[in-house]
């Protein structure tokens, strides 16, 4: 619920929606065998955070000082991927 009430107070998860994107980057398929089932934090393409959980990510990426410039995404398992 903690999140919910971040975002629905203007907090950061709902910044820069409005703002040009740039190129749009992604995790490619032969990373899941790495990444599979975590979350990853990524800022400008490269993988800056990895954990079991979004709050173990966020915390880390705080570590960091990036909280605000980076996209938080859990990868699938191989097994939740059709080709």
């Amino acid at each position: 619920m903690a999140m919910s009430s971040k975002v629905a107070s203007g907090g950061r998860r709902g910044r820069g929606l409005g703002a040009a994107a740039g190129p749009a980057r992604t995790i490619r398929l032969f990373d899941v065998s790495r990444y599979g089932g975590k979350v990853v934090a990524t800022c400008a393409g490269e993988v800056v955070a990895v954990g079991d959980s979004f709050t173990e990510v966020d915390e880390e990426i705080r570590r960091q000082g990036r909280e605000n410039e980076v996209i938080l995404t859990r990868v699938p398992d191989r097994e939740d991927i059709v080709l």
